[in-house]
Order: structure tokens, then C-alpha cells, then sequence
């Protein structure tokens, strides 16, 4: 069963009659052998913890790392209980529960990164505050965090949830986007209108940069949290009303998101100014405390899985081989299939990508490989994405009104046509099999 895309789990829904909760918990089985027994255990462990760093912040303020924040959530809900907050019950609970987690985890207290530590808030906020607004069972929590799951997996596998590379957009984008499906399949919505409110919260904060204050996930993170909470109802709200074709279409969270990002501010610039007002060498120390012990490891990953049929995690040592020119052939011939069809057709690279067989097949072609730094290596991929999006916009069907889904039909058949021809001509054949319209 593949559930790496959205297309590809509302599909499953679609021929299994399966819900989203009861795919995700199929996924879990086929790939780690986890019962539903034991994702349910987890599952309400992790909700535990979501609920008990609400209530932690909510008792004290915390002294966190930085000392940039502290006591927001108590001020916000003194001034909910006053009657003075300007957004609704829901709203208003879910902004101060979010800010109160992300302090509790800036204080290195216990959170549940929801995808991240630095957007860990925005999550347990909206659950928190529709359980308690329209005292919602526990069980239905759980099947919540599922869905939330789906579309965390989906950006997790298709562009990524890291702060650093992507953005903010990355981490609270994608904490929102989890929180408003969640917050759909908890009124009730379709699988459709879960993944349409996803699309609708990334959306809404696409270009968003990490931009913290003194390097510390600190502020703005806080406020973003709380932004997210609010962006993830609203969302929700949207979906709810079916208004799926006014959805931006999402691959361009990839395309002009976490790559964009790295580029539209002087990255090296903030870091020298990070370096000149933070005590560095008592940073050191902190860090070598905190990890001290810690072995660094790298090699080339095989194609074992992660998991034994017990359940048990594999080692480093056996799910990796030592880097080496004969290990990476290795891994080439392990791969039973190359690439795959992803958000924004990021499948290609791996399709349309050589395969070699042995170390003298490489020495033989090192005419044609070469290096190149980072900024020629994005300029040929930005060149090869625009004219990708070109190819896309023939083969979308019109007649599909959500675009989100018909953006991802319409890449995946690209990645499949270079699977099958690795010549121009063989290409397009196979895509004008589809769509005349193919250019």
C-alpha cells in the first residue's frame, strides 16, 4: 500500500472504504509490524504529555533558556477569563495553550515535537481546545493525531520539516497543516476536506523564515505557534465549507518554499551576528554537558528494515554500511525501484538518474560526471523545475476541481514517463498517451 503522497492515501481510502485513522494504522502495520494495540498505547501517551505541558504552563511562568519568554499563557488566559480577548473561546484557548507548550519546551521541559520542538505548540492547542470546547472523547483524540500523522508523513517524506533547511513555513507550516486536518476529522469531514484544510494552512504560511531571536527557539517561534493554532481553525473552517478550489496548488511549498527560503535572506550575515552577541565558548560547554557522550556515526544506508519482525530496532551498525566507493554500487543494486512520485515531481531525480553496476561502469563515465558547488547544482535544478511545472500545467484534467490532487496526478505521470523512455521522444510519446495536449 502506498501512502507516500496525499493522491495516494485518499485513493486507499477510496478502494479500501477504510477512514484516514485506519489507514494510518495499516501503514504502521505494513511498515513497522506495530499493532493497533500498541499505536494506540503510544498514541495516548503522547496526547498525555501534550495535555500535561498545557496544564505545567498554565500553573507557573517557566524560566527558559533565553529568557526571552515566560508567563504568556497565564496572561492570556487572565485576560480570557476578564472578557477581554478579541477572538472566540476556541480561538482564544487554542493560542494560549500553543504558547504555553513551546515554553514549557524552551525551559527543556517534556513536549511532543508535532513535527518539531519548535512548533510543538500549535497541535496540542487546537486539540486541546476542541476537546474541551465540545467534550470530545478520548478515543476520538487519538483517531485526531492520525490524521494529523498523514499529513505530517506526507511532507516529512515529500519536502521536509526542518526549520534550518526550509523555513518556518517547514515547522510551524506543517504543525498547522496537521492540526487543521485534525481539527476537520474531529467535526466530522472527509478524508478530502482534511488533506483540502492542510493544503489551505501551508498555504497560508508559505514563505515564512526562520528567524530567531539570538539562534534560540525562543521568539518568534512562541508567537508563531500561537499563529499557527489560529491558522489551523480557520483553515479547518474553510475546508468545512468545501471551498477546495480556491487551494493554491501545495507542490509550490516545495518549489518556491524550502528552496526559496535558503536563498531570500543572507543566511552567513545572521549567523556572524548570532556568533558576535552569543558567549560561545560557554555555548560549547552547555552543548558538550547536554550531549556529552554522544558518538557521531555516518554511513551508507541498506535496505534493511528499520524494524525486526519482533518490533525490535535494528542498530546503526546493521542498517548501515561503511562509506565506501564499492558500498554505494551495492546500494544502487539493492534498489528495487529508483525515485519516486512525489509532491512536485522531486521523483524525477532519482528516475532519470543513471544506475550504475559495478566501481569500473563509474570510472568508465567519469567523463560525463562531474562536481559542481551549491549554486550551480540549484540553478540546473530550478532551470529543470520551471520547465517541469511547464509539462505539468498540459496534463492537468480541468475537470478536476481539486487542484491540489490534479497537480500531483500530473507529475506523478512525469516521473513515470521518464521511468519508462530515458530519450526525449520516448518521453513524450508516453505522456501524449495521456494528454494530447503534452508538450
Amino acid at each position: 500500500m502506498k501512502t507516500t503522497t496525499a493522491r495516494e492515501m485518499l485513493q486507499c481510502v477510496r478502494e479500501t472504504g477504510l477512514s484516514l485513522p485506519e489507514v494510518m494504522l495499516r501503514r504502521e502495520w505494513e511498515l513497522n509490524e506495530t499493532p493497533r494495540e500498541t499505536v494506540y498505547e503510544k498514541l495516548g501517551t503522547a496526547y498525555r504529555i501534550m495535555r500535561e505541558a498545557v496544564e505545567d504552563s498554565l500553573r507557573e511562568p517557566h524560566r527558559t533558556m533565553g529568557g526571552l519568554i515566560g508567563g504568556e499563557a497565564i496572561r492570556l488566559r487572565e485576560l480570557r477569563e476578564q472578557g477581554k480577548n478579541l477572538c472566540g473561546e476556541t480561538v482564544s484557548r487554542a493560542v494560549c495553550y500553543a504558547m504555553g507548550v513551546l515554553e514549557v519546551s524552551a525551559s527543556m521541559g517534556l513536549i511532543v515535537a508535532a513535527p518539531t520542538a519548535g512548533a510543538s505548540g500549535v497541535l496540542p492547542g487546537v486539540l486541546i481546545a476542541l476537546q474541551q470546547r465540545c467534550d470530545l472523547p478520548e478515543q476520538a483524540m487519538l483517531d485526531a493525531l492520525l490524521t494529523a500523522s498523514a499529513v505530517g508523513a506526507v511532507v516529512a517524506e515529500n519536502a521536509g520539516i526542518s526549520g534550518a533547511a526550509g523555513g518556518c513555513q517547514a515547522e510551524v507550516g506543517t504543525a498547522s497543516a496537521m492540526a487543521a486536518a485534525a481539527a476537520v476529522q474531529l467535526m466530522g469531514g472527509s478524508p478530502e476536506q482534511c488533506f483540502t484544510a492542510a493544503g489551505f494552512a501551508i498555504q497560508n504560511l508559505l514563505g515564512l523564515v526562520c528567524d530567531p531571536i539570538a539562534g534560540l527557539v525562543e521568539a518568534p517561534c512562541q508567537a508563531r505557534n500561537a499563529v499557527g493554532a489560529a491558522n489551523a481553525l480557520v483553515s479547518a473552517e474553510l475546508a468545512l465549507s468545501d471551498l477546495r478550489k480556491y487551494v493554491l496548488d501545495t507542490f509550490n511549498y516545495i518549489k518556491n518554499g524550502a528552496e526559496t527560503v535558503k536563498t531570500e535572506f543572507d543566511s552567513e550575515a545572521t549567523e556572524a551576528a548570532i556568533k558576535k552577541a552569543a558567549d560561545g565558548e560557554g555555548y560549547r560547554k552547555w552543548i558538550n554537558n547536554l550531549f556529552g557522550g554522544a558518538e557521531e556515526k555516518s554511513g551508507i544506508r541498506n535496505s534493511k528494515d528499520a524494524y525486526t519482525a519482533s518490533g525490535n530496532r535494528r542498530s546503526f551498525e546493521a542498517l548501515h554500511w561503511e562509506n565506501n566507493l564499492e558500498n554505494i554500487v551495492n546500494a544502487m543494486l539493492e534498489q528495487d525501484e529508483t525515485g519516486g512520485a512525489f509532491f512536485s515531481g522531486s521523483g524525477i531525480w532519482g528516475v532519470s538518474a543513471k544506475k550504475y553496476n559495478s566501481i569500473s561502469e563509474i570510472k568508465n563515465d567519469s567523463s560525463r560526471l562531474r562536481t559542481m558547488n551549491e549554486a550551480e547544482y540549484n540553478a540546473l535544478k530550478e532551470q529543470y523545475g520551471a520547465r517541469m511545472q511547464e509539462i505539468a500545467q498540459t496534463l492537468i484534467d480541468p475537470k478536476n476541481d481539486n487542484y491540489f490532487i490534479a497537480s500531483d496526478d500530473a507529475y506523478s505521470l512525469i516521473v513515470d514517463a521518464v521511468r519508462n523512455s530515458k530519450d526525449e521522444s520516448g518521453i513524450l510519446r508516453y505522456l501524449k498517451k495521456y494528454n494530447s495536449r503534452a508538450t
